[in-house]
């Protein structure tokens, strides 16, 4: 069995949540991780900076690929 992949990592929260959504809405089983633990405590302890949106190991690459087709300004 295979776990979650991280596709994309933001530092603001309404970045990863945004392209979470973009994953969703394309059909993606997409998560956001860390949001808790980043926006309380990034800068604050070391390594706890990104919010990480993941996907099953299965979807990866095909919702990397989907990411970096879509302009930029809609992520």
């Amino acid at each position: 069995m295979s776990g979650p992949v991280c596709v994309f990592e933001a530092t603001r929260l309404v970045d990863a949540q945004l392209a979470c959504a973009r994953l969703c809405a394309g059909g993606f089983l997409a998560e956001v991780l860390n949001e808790t633990t980043a926006t309380n405590f990034g800068g604050i302890l070391p390594g706890v900076t990104s919010i990480r949106v993941v996907v099953p190991e299965s979807q990866a690459q095909e919702a990397r690929e989907w990411l970096a087709d879509l302009p930029a300004e809609e992520l």
